[in-house]
């Protein structure tokens, strides 16, 4: 379900933002001499709609993003680094990096044909993508361990909707993703 637009303009924003000293330690962090990997988290976005046409065509859009630029999955036992300090061509690190980064994108537009039918078009976009995403925590492996995950995702939905009489109601939805 997405907002629509109305005969008033309106918009709104949000944001938030989070680093690791934001963050406390957790168990493992606590054992002497494991620092706490660095940490940060971008969420913002907004929102706007209001007429194109007064009391017939309107408009609604919003987009969000999130943003994990920072983020990394500690190798937690000095014992599993030197094991894989001794495999031939492994690349041993202290934390493996598993950024993400995700948008996505709203656009609607509502149509009022008369008092009893309405049509309506939505497009939607998702693009996220993420390194290393398939690592475990804590890691067991080196950087030649991990994978890329990139996707992006599109989304259109078209609606007509007719009120026959007071209590019945036919609705046609088209989609395609």
């Amino acid at each position: 379900v997405s907002k629509s637009g109305t005969n008033d303009y309106r918009g709104s924003a949000f944001g938030t933002f989070r680093n690791d000293d934001m963050v406390a330690r957790d168990f493992f962090q606590k054992t002497p001499g494991v620092v706490k990997p660095p940490f940060e988290r971008k969420e913002y976005g907004g929102s706007v709609g209001g007429p194109i046409f007064r009391d017939r065509l309107f408009f609604f859009g919003a987009i969000e993003r999130f943003d994990e630029p920072k983020s990394e999955t500690p190798i937690r036992s000095q014992a599993i680094f030197n094991e894989l300090r001794a495999v031939p061509c492994a690349d041993p690190v202290a934390a493996i990096p598993t950024p993400y980064d995700d948008i996505l994108l709203t656009g609607k537009v509502d149509q009022r044909l008369t008092d009893r039918q309405n049509l309506s078009y939505r497009f939607s976009m998702q693009q996220n993508s993420s390194d290393n995403d398939q690592i475990n925590n804590p890691a067991l492996t080196d950087l030649t361990g991990g994978s890329s995950n990139i996707n992006d995702v599109y989304d259109f939905v078209a609606n007509h909707t007719f009120h026959v009489g007071t209590n019945k109601l036919n609705q046609f939805a088209f989609h395609f993703q």
